[in-house]
C-alpha cells in the first residue's frame, strides 16, 4: 500500500512536471495566447480576469459544419490556450441558431471505406476530448451529428432554451463516427441513446437536461455569459487539482465502479503532497475561526402598518451562557397578534433546532443538540433566524412533528384546548358553535371537536367557493358549516338534529356574534378571543334575564402568563402532540416564506385572501 501511495504522489508530480514541459513547449511555438486570425473559428479571452478562452464556430453560412479546417483550428487554439498559465478553463460555442448542425458532408460524400480506414477518418476530431483543462459547451440552437458529438467531447454542456440535440446520421446511411453512440449511451443511458441514434429524432434542451446530457438550461441571450460565469468560477482553483478532478471524472467512464473508486482515493491522497491542499485547507480552517455567528432578525422600526416599518437587521449572536441554549429558528409563523402586539423584534410562536449549548452539551439542562424546541414562553421575539433562550423557555418537541405543526402550536391549537376544556364542561355529543371556522384557530377547533367526540357547527362568511370550502372543514371534522345568512335561519337546532350548543366560540364579534348566541342552550357561554369585523359584541337582555347566557373573553398570551408553571400547561401539550402524532391534528392551510421576503408575507396576513384563512410560516 506504501507503494501505491508513493506511485499516486509521484503521479502529481508528474503531471506538475508534464505540464510544465508542454507549456515550455507549446511557448517555443507561440510566444503568447494573442488573438490569432482564423478563418472558421473565433478565439479570444473573456471574463473579468480574461481567465477564460472563448472559441465561436464561425461558418454561419453552413450552420458551422464542422469541416476539416473548422476541426484543425480548434485543435490549434486548444494548443494554444493549454499553454497558457493565465487560463483556467474554455468556452467552446456557436450561434444562437446553431451550435454546429453536423459534419460538412459535401467534403465527406467522395469519402471511400479504403480512405477511411487509410487516413483513421475522424481520428482529429478527438482533440477536445483530450483537452487538461476544462472545457464547457455553450449550446445555442441546433447541436447535430456532428456537432452533438463535439458538444459531449467537453465536460460540462450548459444549453440555450432554444437548443435541439440529435444523432439523425441513420437518416444519410451512416451511423455517428466521433463517439455519438458510446457517448449518448454513457451520458443518457441505452434506451434514450438508441431512440435518439435509430430514428434520428431531436431531443429539446429540457428533454437533454433531464436526460442528463445537459447540466444546466439558461435563456439563449444568457447562455454564453453563464458559461463564461462558470469557466470564471472553476479558474479561481487550482489548476493541477482541477486536472486531477477531471481526469478521475473522465476515470468513471473507462472502469468499472471498483477501479475507479480506487483511482479516486489514490488521486485524493495524492493531493496530500501538494501546496495547493495545505494551503486550501489551513485557509478553511482559519476562516472558522474568524467567523461569528450572525442572525438575521425583523426588528420594528418604528410606529405605522408593519409592512413600512419592519426592517431586517443583522446582529451577532454571542456564545450561551451556563442555563443557555442556542437555536436555529426553523419556522416561525405570523399571527395577527404579532403584528398588533408592541414589542422591538415580531413573533410569539416558532420551533427551532439546538445548536448549542451553555456550558457544553452537558450543561444544566435536559435539552442536546439537535433537539427540535418551541418557546415555553411569550413575547421573546421569534422573527429571528438564530436566538439564544434560557433553556427554561423551551420545550422539547417530538421529533417526528413537523415544522410547520410545532412553529404554530403555541396560539392556536392551544387556544382552541383551553377554550374547549376551561368554560363548559363538555360530554361526547355535545355542540359547539363557533364563527371564523375557516380561520387558524377555527381549523385547529374542528379538529379538537373531532378528537372528543364534539360536534362543531362552523359559521363562515358567503363566498363564490363557499361548498369548496365546506367540503375542506368537513373534511377536517366539522359537523355542519353554515353561512351567516343561513345561521339566521337554521333548525339544525330546533329540530334537534344536533343538541342545542352549550359553548359558542366568538372571534368576529357584532351582528354574527348575536345571532350566535340566539342558538345558544339555556346556561350557555359565549367565549370571545377575537374581533374581525371590528364591532362590539351585543347582547339582549333577555339573553341574560331568561337564558342566564354568560359572555366572556380569552387571550392566550394571558393564561400562558399567569399559567406558565401549571401542570396544566404540560398536560395540554403532551395531549396536543400526541394527538399530531396520531395525525387527528394537522397545521392549517398554510405557506413557508423565505424570511427575506418579510414584506410580501406581513401584508398578505394582514389580507387573508381566497377560501381559508392560510398561515404564513417563515422559513429560514
Amino acid at each position: 500500500m506504501a507503494n501505491i501511495a508513493r506511485l499516486f504522489a509521484s503521479r502529481v508530480a508528474q503531471l506538475a512536471q508534464q505540464q510544465q514541459q508542454q507549456q515550455t513547449k507549446l511557448l517555443r511555438l507561440y510566444s503568447s495566447a494573442a488573438p490569432k486570425a482564423y478563418e472558421f473559428i473565433k478565439a479570444e479571452l473573456t471574463g473579468e480576469k480574461k481567465n477564460v478562452a472563448l472559441i465561436t464556430l464561425n461558418r454561419p453560412k453552413a450552420l458551422n459544419a464542422l469541416c476539416n479546417g473548422l476541426v484543425a483550428e480548434i485543435s490549434d487554439a486548444l494548443d494554444r490556450y493549454e499553454a497558457d498559465d493565465s487560463i483556467g478553463a474554455i468556452v467552446i460555442t456557436g450561434s444562437e441558431k446553431a451550435f454546429a448542425a453536423g459534419a460538412d458532408i459535401k467534403e465527406m460524400q467522395p469519402n471511400t471505406y479504403a480512405k477511411c480506414i487509410n487516413t483513421d477518418f475522424l481520428a482529429n476530431w478527438t482533440r477536445v476530448a483530450k483537452a487538461q483543462k476544462p472545457i464547457i459547451a455553450a449550446v445555442n440552437g441546433y447541436a447535430l451529428g456532428g456537432g452533438c458529438e463535439l458538444a459531449m467531447m467537453c465536460d460540462i454542456i450548459y444549453a440555450g432554451d432554444k437548443a435541439r440535440f440529435g444523432q439523425p446520421e441513420i437518416a444519410l446511411g451512416t451511423i455517428p463516427g466521433a463517439g455519438g453512440t458510446q457517448r449518448t449511451t454513457r451520458s443518457m443511458g441505452k434506451s434514450k441513446a438508441m431512440e435518439m441514434c435509430l430514428t434520428g429524432n431531436m431531443i429539446t434542451a429540457e428533454e437533454a437536461e433531464r436526460a442528463g446530457l445537459v447540466s444546466k438550461v439558461v435563456p439563449a441571450d444568457k447562455l454564453v455569459a453563464e458559461a463564461v460565469k462558470l469557466g470564471e468560477k472553476i479558474s479561481t482553483f487550482s489548476p493541477l487539482i482541477v486536472r486531477l478532478c477531471k481526469e478521475a471524472v473522465n476515470t468513471a467512464y473507462e472502469t468499472s465502479l471498483n477501479e475507479g473508486l480506487k483511482f479516486e482515493r489514490r488521486h485524493f491522497h495524492a493531493t496530500f503532497s501538494t501546496k495547493d491542499r495545505l494551503e486550501g485547507m489551513t485557509a478553511f480552517v482559519e476562516k472558522l475561526r474568524q467567523m461569528s455567528l450572525v442572525a438575521k432578525v425583523l426588528r420594528y422600526g418604528e410606529f405605522g402598518e408593519p409592512a413600512k416599518v419592519l426592517r431586517l437587521q443583522e446582529e451577532p449572536v454571542p456564545e450561551p451562557k451556563d442555563g443557555e441554549v442556542l437555536i436555529r429558528t426553523l419556522g416561525a409563523p405570523i399571527n395577527p397578534a404579532d403584528i398588533n402586539t408592541i414589542q422591538a423584534v415580531g413573533g410569539n410562536e416558532c420551533v427551532g433546532e439546538v445548536i448549542a449549548i451553555g456550558g457544553g452539551d452537558a450543561g444544566a439542562t435536559s435539552l442536546k443538540v439537535g433537539d427540535r424546541v418551541v418557546p415555553f414562553a411569550t413575547g421573546l421575539g421569534t422573527w429571528r433566524s438564530h436566538a439564544i433562550y434560557s433553556a427554561g423557555q423551551l420545550m422539547k418537541a417530538p421529533a417526528g412533528i413537523g415544522v410547520a405543526e410545532a412553529a404554530t402550536i403555541t396560539v392556536n391549537p392551544c387556544t382552541g384546548y383551553r377554550m374547549l376544556k376551561d368554560f363548559v364542561s363538555l360530554k361526547a355529543g355535545d355542540t359547539v358553535i363557533q364563527n371564523g371556522a375557516n380561520s387558524a384557530c377555527g381549523q385547529a377547533i374542528i379538529q379538537l371537536c373531532r378528537a372528543w367526540n364534539i360536534e362543531c357547527v362552523g359559521v363562515v362568511r358567503d363566498r363564490p367557493e363557499f361548498g369548496q370550502l365546506k367540503d375542506y372543514l368537513k373534511g377536517l371534522g366539522a359537523a355542519e358549516i353554515l353561512t351567516e345568512e343561513e345561521l339566521r335561519t337554521t333548525k339544525l337546532f330546533r329540530d334537534g338534529i344536533f343538541r342545542k350548543p352549550k359553548l359558542a366560540l366568538n372571534c368576529v364579534g357584532g351582528k354574527n356574534a348575536l345571532e350566535m348566541s340566539r342558538q345558544l342552550d339555556q346556561a350557555g357561554v359565549m367565549v370571545t378571543y377575537g374581533g374581525m369585523s371590528r364591532e362590539p359584541v351585543t347582547v339582549p337582555t333577555a339573553s341574560l334575564i331568561f337564558k342566564d347566557l354568560r359572555f366572556v373573553g380569552f387571550w392566550m398570551t394571558r393564561w400562558t402568563k399567569e399559567n406558565a408553571a401549571s401542570p396544566a400547561r404540560a398536560e395540554m401539550f403532551n395531549e396536543l402532540f400526541g394527538l399530531i402524532d396520531r395525525g387527528a391534528l394537522k397545521a392549517p392551510a398554510h405557506e413557508m416564506i423565505a424570511f427575506d421576503e418579510y414584506i410580501s408575507a406581513v401584508t398578505n396576513a394582514l389580507n387573508i385572501q381566497g377560501f381559508v384563512g392560510k398561515k404564513y410560516i417563515f422559513k429560514f
